[in-house]
């Protein structure tokens, strides 16, 4: 039988739950790995590994809703790139390698901007306050995570952050008119 104290055992247990196709239960044996003091290093770096994966989605998702702008495309991008967030913001809480750790605010910073770009692109359409907070919030937390990121992928962070003031600007501006 398996000893499930035995090192890595919870390592395994997530790797077969993703295999699976369940990740909530994937995202939660890592939990229980990093509780049972399995190494951070190891531990963080499949979490980033599939928040990675889920980035990719996330891009593409907003790639499709930037071409056909509906609003149904725009919540999928948005739906999309949430699902990112709690992987790489316990990767980052477990990774001890600091090239990991940047990887993680990269990615965290840039699924940020991309629910904030699709938040503030489809909230014109029904004046909606929802969007434009949720375009506020989440350019607060790109503005905060991409510089890190930098380290990472200076040339995407460069690109990015001279958007960043013109999307604050923008969300603040929809949150005054349609948040009344």
């Amino acid at each position: 039988s398996i000893d499930p104290k035995a090192p890595s055992i919870r390592m395994l247990i997530a790797r077969t739950f993703d295999e699976l196709k369940q990740p909530d239960s994937a995202f939660v044996a890592l939990h229980e790995a990093k509780a049972a003091g399995e190494d951070g290093q190891a531990v963080g770096g499949y979490a980033l590994n599939l928040g990675n994966k889920l980035f990719k989605l996330g891009q593409d998702a907003l790639n499709k809703a930037q071409q056909t702008k509906t609003s149904e495309d725009y919540a999928t991008a948005i739906a999309a790139n949430m699902l990112v967030l709690p992987w790489v913001t316990f990767a980052d809480s477990t990774l001890t390698a600091a090239e990991n750790k940047n990887q993680a605010k990269f990615i965290l910073g840039v699924a940020a901007f991309q629910i904030s770009v699709a938040a503030v692109s489809d909230a014109p359409k029904t004046k909606s306050c929802e969007l434009a907070k949720m375009a506020a919030e989440y350019i607060m937390i790109a503005n905060i995570n991409l510089p890190a990121g930098g380290r990472f992928a200076p040339d995407a962070v460069t690109q990015l952050m001279p958007v960043v003031p013109q999307i604050m600007t923008g969300a603040d501006q929809m949150v005054k008119a349609y948040c009344k």
